[in-house]
C-alpha cells in the first residue's frame, strides 16, 4: 500500500517538473519571436522620416510679348489687281510691350480710326496672322472700289462743310449758309451727300451759290 501512494507522489511530481519545464520554454520562444519581429518591423515615423521631400515644379510659360528685336512682316493685297506684295518693317514704337489681345486691339482701332489715306487707297481689313516675340506677320486687303467717292458735303453749325472721304478731315469751309437753300437741300445736307470728284463738287457749290 506504501509503495503505491510512492509510485503516485512520484508521478505527480514528474508530472509538474514536465509542465513547469514546457511553460518555461514556451516563455522563452515568445520572447525571442517578439525581439525578432520589432527589428524587422519599423514604426511608420521611421518610414516617412526616411522619405525624401520632393518639391513640385510649377512649369510657368512666359507670355509672348512684342520688342523691338521682334520681327515685323506686313502683307498687303490689292483685290482690284489681284497684287500681293511682302516686306519687312520697323516695329512702332507704340507696339513694344504689347502681347496678342492687346495688339489685335490696336489693329481694330486703328480700323475704326482710320487716316485719310488709308481711306481713300481702300483699305478694308487689317488681320493679324501670326505672333510670337520672335516675329510677327499682319495683313492688309485694299479694295479701291469700295471708296466710289472723294468727298462728303454735310452741314455744321449752319455752314456747309466740305470734308474728304473719310468724313473726319476737312476739305472745304464754304462760307454758304444752309438756312438759305430749299428744304430738299437742306434734308440731302444734313444726312450727307457723297461727292465723286472736285468737278462735280464744286458743280454742287456753284448751284447753291446762285
Amino acid at each position: 500500500m506504501k509503495r503505491t501512494f510512492l509510485y503516485i507522489g512520484v508521478m505527480f511530481i514528474a508530472a509538474i517538473t514536465l509542465s513547469t519545464a514546457y511553460y518555461v520554454s514556451y516563455k522563452k520562444t515568445l520572447e525571442h519571436y517578439q525581439q525578432d519581429n520589432t527589428k524587422e518591423t519599423l514604426p511608420l515615423e521611421a518610414v516617412t522620416n526616411d522619405q525624401p521631400d520632393t518639391a513640385v515644379e510649377v512649369d510657368t510659360v512666359k507670355e509672348a510679348l512684342i520688342t523691338n528685336k521682334t520681327d515685323y512682316k506686313l502683307i498687303t493685297y490689292d483685290l482690284q489687281n489681284n497684287s500681293y506684295k511682302e516686306e519687312t518693317k520697323s516695329i512702332p514704337s507704340d507696339w513694344i510691350g504689347l502681347n496678342r489681345e492687346q495688339l489685335i486691339e490696336n489693329l481694330t482701332n486703328y480700323m475704326n480710326e482710320l487716316p485719310l489715306n488709308e481711306v481713300r487707297a481702300g483699305l478694308i481689313s487689317y488681320d493679324l496672322q501670326s505672333f510670337s516675340s520672335d516675329s510677327i506677320t499682319l495683313m492688309k486687303n485694299y479694295d479701291s472700289a469700295s471708296m466710289p467717292y472723294e468727298y462728303y458735303l454735310t452741314v455744321v453749325n449752319y455752314e456747309v462743310v466740305v470734308y474728304y472721304c473719310d468724313k473726319k478731315t476737312v476739305f472745304e469751309y464754304t462760307g454758304i449758309d444752309a438756312r438759305n437753300l430749299s428744304s430738299t437741300e437742306q434734308s440731302k445736307l444734313l444726312e450727307g451727300i457723297y461727292v465723286l470728284d472736285k468737278e462735280e463738287l464744286y458743280g454742287i457749290l456753284e448751284n447753291y451759290s446762285s
